[in-house]
């Protein structure tokens, strides 16, 4: 499967501080999503399950003596579930459905550890030596109790024969390539921040039907959506990770979703 990139280019900045909200502001999640890079971790090399991946943070489920220092963990550990949807050239779909385990809070100035290879939160940007490759990277801001929703794709395109031996381009309606993500937070009185709806989905092309009279693959494609479901309080100074495998029969780390609620920027106001 080649590499789908969205939008990438978030800056070390952007991870760094704790957030101090006002109540009435809205909030600003910032979601990364990373794919496990097959060039970096051939999947022949890849360890099984969540086996070779560590990080500077505490599990999501840590109930022992805090680090000296470390912000108070939530009372209510993190929910996150994985669907994935498979929908066939020939237009049928199937579905994989599963819990996530592995969750985990990593200092925003931290490391993720994969397969040997270390992934810097706090520079975010591609970097050449880690084990993750940088899909999208977008930010969402809503109001408190309102959900917000942002897409970034591009349209699935392909080739059908027609009569005398032609063939016109079609394209898949309700699907796209790309990302989806869907928030809605809300305030409690002492300003905590909680994350009631989190929905993150990714579709891929996985492969496309190859048309003989051209000898190319063009034709109909299986499209693969992965879809993030969660809920969760995030530590102040700390960034939500969401660490996903997928394979009934071997199964490898594909994916890790980043979330942090963040500070809006403050308006710059020109004097008159």
């Amino acid at each position: 499967m080649r590499p789908l990139i969205l939008g990438v280019g978030v800056i070390a900045a952007a991870w760094l501080g704790a957030p101090a909200l006002a109540a009435g502001e809205p909030v600003l999640l910032e979601v990364r999503v990373l794919q496990v890079d097959p060039d970096r971790v051939p999947e022949d090399e890849a360890p099984e399950g969540l086996t070779g991946l560590s990080y500077t943070g505490l599990p999501a489920n840590y109930d022992g003596e805090l680090p000296k220092g470390h912000a108070a963990l939530p009372p209510t550990a993190p929910r996150a579930d994985l669907t994935i949807r498979t929908l066939h050239a020939d237009g049928s779909t199937t579905e994989f459905a599963s819990g996530a385990s592995g969750l985990g809070y990593v200092r925003a100035d931290g490391t993720i550890t994969y397969a040997g290879k270390t992934y810097s939160v706090a520079l975010g940007t591609e970097q050449p030596d880690a084990p993750f490759r940088s899909i999208a990277a977008p930010k969402i801001a809503t109001n408190p109790g309102q959900q917000g929703e942002i897409a970034m794709g591009r349209p699935v395109r392909y080739l059908e024969p027609v009569d005398g031996g032609l063939f016109r381009a079609a394209e898949v309606h309700d699907v796209f390539e790309g990302l989806t993500v869907r928030s809605k937070a809300s305030r409690t009185a002492d300003g905590t921040i909680t994350i009631d709806e989190l929905e993150v989905t990714l579709s891929e092309v996985e492969s496309r039907l190859r048309i003989p009279e051209l000898n190319l693959e063009v034709g109909k494609p299986t499209i693969r959506s992965s879809t993030v479901s969660a809920a969760m309080q995030i530590p102040e100074g700390m960034v939500a990770m969401i660490p996903f495998v997928d394979g009934a029969d071997s199964p490898r780390l594909r994916l890790v979703v980043l979330v942090r609620v963040k500070n809006l920027p403050t308006p710059t106001v020109t004097p008159d």
